[in-house]
Order: C-alpha cells, then sequence, then structure tokens
C-alpha cells in the first residue's frame, strides 16, 4: 500500500530492466522510487578489470526512457582510481556520464577495503591508498595523487552546484562555453581556488553571486542571460529576502509589479514577482546546454517586452505574465 509519503531508493543494473519493468515504474507515482545506478566507469578495459559485465548502450536507453517519464529520480554515479583508468579516460567518462542529466551524478573514489579483490591487487596496480577508513585511494598506477585532487576538487563544485539543484538554469548557460563540463567544473574549482572562496557555509545569495563573476569570466557578452538565469534558479526554490549584488533593480517598476499581483490574486507574503528580459525558464535541463538538439537553435530568446514571473510559495507554482 502507498501511503504517499514513503519514498524507496533502489540499487539497480540499468542494463537489465524490460519493458515490462519499466512500464511499472511509469504507472507509480512520483517520489515513490528512486533509482541509484552505478555506472563507475564508460572505460571497457575498466569495466573487464573490475569484472562489471554491463551493456552502457542499454543503460542509455533505460536512463533515458526513466528520465522521459519525469515520475522518478535517477542517480548515476562514478568511480575515480580504478584499475586502467587514467585521468583522460576518467575525464571521458565524467563527461559522457554527465551529459544523461540525471537528478544526481554522483563521483565517489576506490576505496581499498581489506579483503577485497582491490586490496589483493594493491601492489599489481601500485595503489596506495588511506590506512585508516574511509580507506580511499590517492593513487594508482594509471592516476597521480595531483589528479586525483584535481577530481576532489571538481566533486565539490558539482555538489555545491549540480546535485544541490540550485543553479541547473545557469549551469545550462555555462555549458554552451564548454564541451567538456568537466572542465567547466575544473575551471569553476580553480576560480574558487584562486578567489581564496574556502568558507563551507556560503550564504546561497553568495554562491549565486560568485558563480555570476566566474561566468562573466569565461563569457562577459552573454551577462545578462547569466543574470536572469541566476534570479530564476533563486526563486524558484526561495524566496531570498537579500538579492544578489548584480540583480536587476526594479524599484521604479515597483508599482508595476505590485498591481499585477494584486490583479492576478497573489498575496505578496507568499510570492515574488521578477522581471525578466530573457525566457530562461524555457530551458530543457536533460539537455547540455541551451540549444534544442531538434532544430539546433537556444532556447533562449531576448524579449521585446520585459516578462514578469510571480513564484508562488503556497501553492509551489509560478505564472509568467
Amino acid at each position: 500500500h502507498d501511503n504517499g509519503i514513503t519514498n524507496f531508493h533502489f540499487e539497480i543494473s540499468a542494463d537489465l530492466l524490460n519493458d515490462e519493468e519499466i512500464e511499472l515504474l511509469r504507472s507509480m507515482r512520483p517520489g515513490l522510487v528512486q533509482l541509484e545506478i552505478g555506472v563507475q566507469t564508460t572505460n571497457p578495459v575498466t569495466l573487464k578489470e573490475i569484472r562489471r559485465y554491463m551493456s552502457l548502450e542499454k543503460i542509455t536507453d533505460s536512463f533515458k526512457q526513466i528520465q522521459k517519464m519525469g515520475n522518478i529520480h535517477q542517480h548515476l554515479d562514478l568511480i575515480a582510481g580504478l584499475p586502467f583508468e587514467d585521468y583522460t579516460s576518467f575525464i571521458n567518462s565524467f563527461d559522457e556520464i554527465y551529459k544523461l542529466k540525471s537528478n544526481q551524478l554522483q563521483l565517489g573514489f576506490l576505496k581499498v577495503l581489506k579483503g577485497s579483490y582491490m586490496h589483493t591487487m594493491a601492489n599489481e596496480y601500485a595503489l596506495t591508498y588511506r590506512d585508516t577508513s574511509p580507506y580511499e585511494v590517492l593513487s594508482t598506477k594509471w592516476i597521480s595523487y595531483e589528479e586525483l585532487l584535481k577530481i576532489k576538487s571538481v566533486e565539490e563544485m558539482l555538489e555545491i552546484h549540480y546535485n544541490s539543484g540550485q543553479f541547473l538554469t545557469a549551469l545550462n548557460v555555462l555549458e554552451n562555453c564548454f564541451n567538456s563540463p568537466f572542465e567547466m567544473y575544473l575551471k569553476l574549482a580553480e576560480y574558487y581556488n584562486k578567489k581564496g572562496y574556502t568558507n563551507p557555509s556560503y550564504t546561497r545569495v553568495t554562491r549565486t553571486e560568485i558563480f555570476y563573476d566566474f561566468a562573466l569570466t569565461i563569457d562577459k557578452v552573454h551577462a545578462d542571460i547569466y543574470r536572469d538565469a541566476l534570479m530564476h534558479d533563486l526563486y524558484i526554490r526561495e524566496r531570498s529576502k537579500k538579492r544578489p549584488g548584480f540583480a536587476f533593480d526594479y524599484r521604479a517598476s515597483q508599482q508595476e509589479a505590485t498591481v499585477l499581483l494584486k490583479e492576478n490574486n497573489y498575496d505578496h507574503r507568499y510570492c515574488h514577482i521578477e522581471p525578466y528580459h530573457y525566457n530562461v525558464w524555457e530551458i530543457d535541463y536533460t539537455g547540455y546546454g541551451t540549444n534544442n538538439p531538434s532544430t539546433g537553435e537556444s532556447y533562449i530568446q531576448y524579449l521585446a517586452e520585459t516578462a514578469w514571473m510571480i513564484y508562488d510559495y503556497k501553492e509551489h507554482t509560478t505564472l509568467l505574465i
């Protein structure tokens, strides 16, 4: 019996799902089931060495079918430090899996546990690893300590910006500048390091300002699009009282905003209204970048007239005016 609240988390091999099972998943209410799909790597030599016999093509096919349903969260995971996977190979794995656009991409690091196959092969693989929990790998025959540190920095940026779900619109815009999503997150990590941004407790607005500043070091010509994308990301999730420093100052239009709220029967205590010059809400989050793969044209277009978006936090809805 589904009580409408309980969530079930399953770790599955997506390549083993058949049509009947996928149809069963289609019938479930949103939020009932969450799937974790352990890909680990897309390197065929590595997959063979770690004895994972799976079809990446079938995994991708099943994943996309479920993704189109829209009722099930899917988490994919990758493991850094596996045998026969060097830095370049890992980047390829990351880029390929990231572009599937799962709800979360979990990036882990090989653990060398006593009694495990990896522990047995430690000398042959030239594994160095922590001798205390969590026994994570520090280097291998194929990947250096410095390269794993870079992957660690990418993991941190991935958690903050992608897995949090807080920057999805802005990330899609920034993806236009990078063929490699790994490179995008690495550049972002390097920017954090260069600026000395080491506080793990930055506010949401501060993170938003940092992202905006970084984006402009890469793509200054589209500053207005990043502004709109980041404002939408901010207000779609919360009614932030503090506004980023780059935010559009619409005090001159405050009277118009107040009238729009009243005309549409919204209580200002439970909502926010924001002006936009670009239709950033049209982005397809399941795609990479902002271009429609069918037409090649960008989802984002300049609006001849200012559009207003009302965010209703009581009903969890939005209204475009």
